[in-house]
């Protein structure tokens, strides 16, 4: 299971960086999910949504959206900066 947070996507289903984050959501999928090979990444999942979730974000509840995961797209983005 991976929990993440929510960006929206840009037309190339890519994660709009600039964006506010709109909420959380746990990804799950049959079989074992390694959180270490996406942690600090950013991601585009393909799913189903199943539903919410109660939890907790820093000892607040908040209502994760639950969605039975089917592809994942990481995406390695690097920030380029150009002199002047």
């Amino acid at each position: 299971m991976l929990e993440i947070a929510v960006l929206p996507l840009d037309s190339y289903a890519k994660p709009d960086i600039e964006a506010n984050y709109q909420g959380r959501l746990l990804a799950r999928q049959s079989g074992f999910l390694d959180p270490v090979n996406y942690r600090n990444h950013f991601v585009t999942i393909l799913g189903t949504i199943q539903g919410e979730q109660p939890g907790f974000i820093n000892k607040v509840p908040y209502n994760f959206l639950e969605v039975n995961m089917q592809g994942i797209q990481v995406w390695h983005l690097r920030e380029v900066v150009i002199p002047l």
